[in-house]
């Protein structure tokens, strides 16, 4: 009979502790209507990947929390935190409404969506254009023997083109950024946070040309570091070979 009833206190004090760390989750923040409205209240942190499907909204403690989905709110942010805003992206032949991860938002807007197993940067122009910035990773299994056919590596060989330089430097030409930031530029939040910054200064001359700047805390996976061949654009690839690697299984990122 004493064990039952330490069992039972057990259930009731993991409860409880389940409970307390419910109302935790809830953090001070604001969703913004597809009226732009604004609501003010408390917002689930459920983590990334839960924070990029939905919004758990409530007005306060008391109230009974609603969820909302992407295509039913423009944003949401958590005060002095996290940002993120509903966009639809290009996946496959298809598209997926996502609550994104805000970097740097104002004159243009850069983000990251959660998808599958690879976080992609997008930015929004000032023109409302959505651009990937991309990264194609192609493996190739098989090579040219002496004779004339085809024989497979004994490891696939990756090729890397760093297509997101070609693309900045385009986007970007107005603002007159050496063309080494671009050539050394890496792939994460940081490095793509700071030159599309400057990319900002340098151009806008009006009050408030950023809104929303993401602390430089980092709490996104990264692209896997491979040994394989890198290029920065596709312009310095051989047709030739580039139809061939096309034929090979292809990474995106």
């Amino acid at each position: 009979m004493k064990n039952l009833f330490k069992v039972f206190a057990l259930i009731l004090l993991i409860a409880a502790s389940i409970s307390v760390k419910g109302q935790w989750n809830y953090k001070p923040g604001r969703i913004v209507t597809n009226s732009n409205d604004t609501l003010t209240g408390l917002i689930s942190d459920g983590g990334g990947l839960k924070n990029s499907k939905y919004c758990k909204f409530k007005k306060d403690n008391e109230s009974e929390p609603k969820k909302y989905f992407p295509n039913e709110i423009k944003s949401y942010y958590f005060f002095n935190d996290k940002y993120y805003t509903s966009e639809f992206i290009p996946y496959k032949e298809d598209s997926l409404a996502l609550f994104c991860d805000v970097l740097l938002d104002g004159k243009v807007r850069l983000f990251y969506p959660r998808i599958g197993k690879h976080y992609p940067y997008y930015i929004v122009m000032e023109n409302g254009k959505l651009i990937r910035l991309a990264i194609e990773v192609f493996e190739i299994k098989k090579k040219m023997d002496g004779s004339g056919g085809l024989t497979s590596y004994q490891e696939p060989l990756r090729i890397q083109f760093n297509q997101y330089k070609d693309t900045l430097q385009k986007l970007f030409k107005e603002a007159g950024i050496p063309s080494k930031q671009f050539i050394n530029l890496a792939y994460n939040d940081k490095a793509l946070k700071r030159i599309t910054k400057a990319y900002i200064d340098s151009t806008c001359k009006e009050e408030n040309c950023i809104t929303f700047e993401r602390g430089h805390k980092i709490d996104k996976p990264k692209v896997g570091i491979f040994t394989g061949v890198h290029f920065s654009g596709l312009a310095l690839i051989d047709t030739a070979l580039y139809n061939n690697i096309l034929a090979e299984s292809q990474i995106s990122v």
